[in-house]
């Protein structure tokens, strides 16, 4: 006679099957809210049938062959029936309320037609009730919704969800779906590195619809839909327990000004929202050397109809290096812009101002002589300090060049305080600027050595090969140096690329040389004379090497290729 199955053996082999069909589980921190393999899960879930042709039903064939048969059929006719997920009225089973510590909510849903369908979560008792809604659109056949849960804890109390509701954006047209598995996961996958390693390295790790990534033991930032909006000071708080940014986002972010007739002050004008903005990200090359991210929006300041389409109004790519140094290179498409945006402008910000003091600066030494009688100014660069101790975290510098016609304060009327921006001169390339990241470790945060980093981006080393050649050399040092990524840019000559690095004059932190090599041949690769194993590829096959360190002398590098 066979034995009994337990329930405890029952409910690990359901464990089991969602978690084969599900990727999203594969972390194996998961918690189903129902799958309707047990007739209570069907306790949850009732209809407002205020159309009077609105049905629900618990169908034992319907639901998906891979997770087991069982789920609940339903139809709503009208814009007022609604499909109510709640466990107020359940005895045996019911909906989780605390959903703090998940990255996603999994839906797997069912349509007869293709449309849309909207869902609300609602959290919070009847007199402070908040709700945050998504539409989504369905195929015919099997749809898995995945809802952002990090973007709905921005209108919810997350911990304290008490309601969901789905319902038709057809109006009164009756539509027919099936509702099977409800699972609330921590989707958290390790792409690259390891954020607890002993000594700094490169790490991602994707968290749901987020990106964290960073430098062990230095720094983590945390991407949400194109925008930075959590930043870690690992040094100083290992287990992130805060946020710098308060919760607002931090990095460039294009605006427009007012009025640009020459006998008027230039006045900025409205920012894009910079929490809200629609955007994504995406990994576009990510190597123990280095990892690169493009953020691309599609908001447009001043266009509200530029929303509607895919093209990008403006993006952003960031390069994170080992070193701690991050580049950003933004790009604004002029084609995508209001006719009546006759200027571009762009703002740095950190967040909100609550736990980040932003101070700017000029640096002197390098103020640019006035060119047809225009006044320009000296390049800028901005410090953020902790409020707590005002220990210097992080340095901003901007590769403006020859392009500036005037640098706005931090606090303007229209400006968040924690902000500074730039605005290009007429014909100049008013869509494109670049910066450099530094993030400081204590120690090596004086204002002498921040000066001497900006410096080094600001006035890049003049490299002249003995052997090779300079790539895309600068009309403003011909240092051949790319200051969105934050690399000289080189090519051999004959086999062979010798370059020498001079940090005599002026000290080079971490230096990054991209050497093409559009064949991938075999090569070595010098470093003063002795041979060094610590080069890699880029995405596009060309060799990438970092000199570590600080260089305050000669350094002579050397790559030699097989015929």
């Amino acid at each position: 006679m066979p034995k009994p199955v337990s329930p405890d053996a029952t409910a690990d082999a359901q464990s089991d099957r969602l978690r084969r069909a599900y990727a999203q589980l594969h972390e194996g921190r998961f918690a189903v809210i129902a799958d309707f393999e047990l007739p209570a899960h069907a306790q949850i879930v009732q209809v407002i049938n205020a159309s009077g042709r609105a049905e629900l039903a618990a169908d034992p064939t319907a639901g998906r062959n891979e997770t087991g048969r069982s789920a609940m059929r339903f139809r709503l006719a009208g814009e007022s029936d609604a499909l109510v997920i709640s466990g107020e009225s359940a005895r045996e089973w019911t909906l989780k309320r605390d959903w703090r510590g998940f990255d996603l909510l999994l839906l797997a849903l069912e349509a007869r037609r293709a449309g849309e369908i909207e869902i609300e979560v609602r959290s919070g008792p009847s007199d402070e009730r908040r709700r945050w809604a998504t539409r989504q659109t369905l195929h015919t056949g099997w749809n898995l919704i995945e809802m952002d849960l990090h973007r709905a804890a921005e209108s919810l109390a997350i911990d304290d969800v008490r309601e969901m509701r789905l319902r038709s954006t057809d109006g009164d047209a009756e539509r027919e779906w099936v509702l099977d598995d409800m699972i609330l996961t921590s989707d958290r996958r390790l792409l690259l590195g390891n954020r607890t390693a002993p000594r700094p390295e490169l790490f991602v790790e994707r968290q749901g619809h987020r990106l964290c990534l960073g430098v062990a033991r230095r720094f983590e930032l945390t991407l949400h839909q194109g925008r930075i909006v959590a930043w870690h000071d690992l040094a100083a708080d290992p287990n992130r327990l805060s946020n710098l940014l308060a919760g607002a986002a931090m990095g460039p972010t294009p605006t427009w000004l007012r009025s640009t007739a020459a006998d008027q002050p230039r006045e900025v004008g409205e920012v894009v929202p910079p929490d809200h903005a629609a955007g994504s990200h995406e990994i576009i090359e990510m190597t123990p050397a280095r990892v690169r991210i493009q953020c691309r929006h599609l908001e447009s300041p001043g266009a509200a109809s530029a929303a509607t389409s895919q093209d990008p109004v403006w993006e952003c790519t960031y390069t994170i290096y080992p070193s701690g140094q991050v580049y950003a290179e933004a790009r604004l498409y002029a084609a995508a812009l209001s006719p009546d945006i006759r200027t571009p402008a762009w703002m740095w910000r950190w967040g909100n101002g609550a736990t980040v003091t932003v101070e700017a600066g000029e640096l002197m030494e390098l103020e640019p002589a006035p060119k047809g009688g225009e006044e320009t100014p000296a390049p800028f660069f901005a410090v953020a300090r902790s409020a707590s101790d005002q220990r210097a975290r992080l340095c901003v510098c901007g590769y403006l060049g020859d392009q500036v016609a005037s640098i706005l304060p931090a606090g303007g009327a229209s400006w968040p305080a924690a902000a500074l921006g730039f605005v290009a001169r007429e014909g100049g390339e008013a869509g494109v600027a670049r910066f450099q990241m530094t993030f400081l470790d204590a120690g090596a945060d004086s204002i002498e050595e921040i000066h001497a980093r900006v410096l080094d981006y600001l006035r890049p080393m003049e490299l002249r090969p003995a052997s090779g050649l300079v790539v895309g050399m600068s009309a403003r040092t011909g240092a051949g140096f790319d200051g969105g990524a934050g690399v000289y840019r080189l090519a051999p000559q004959q086999d062979v690329l010798r370059v020498e690095l001079d940090g005599r004059a002026a000290p080079r932190f971490s230096p990054v040389l991209q050497v093409e090599d559009p064949l991938r041949r075999t090569f070595w690769l010098y470093l003063d004379h002795r041979l060094t194993p610590a080069a890699t590829r880029a995405a596009d096959g060309s060799i990438l090497f970092q000199v570590f360190g600080t260089v305050e002398s000669r350094r002579t590098v050397e790559v030699l290729f097989k015929p």
